[in-house]
């Protein structure tokens, strides 16, 4: 969790070139629910990515 997009994205990105091929993460913007409870409310995906199987590349779509 952190209110600072690139990080979130270095951060994916750092994770997944330890795992194998076939691995995802996304990144996603969140606020808090509006009713007051202790929960995140998904407001949309920034961005998503995965580590190739072929290449072993993390590749990204989004924005």
């Amino acid at each position: 969790m952190t209110d600072d997009r690139d990080n979130a994205i270095r951060q994916v990105h750092r994770a997944l070139r330890g795992f194998e091929g076939g691995a995802s993460g996304k990144v996603r913007r969140v606020a808090l629910a509006p009713d007051g409870s202790a929960a995140y409310v998904d407001l949309r995906t920034v961005g998503e990515a995965w580590r190739d199987a072929a290449t072993g590349a993390v590749v990204w779509r989004g924005e």
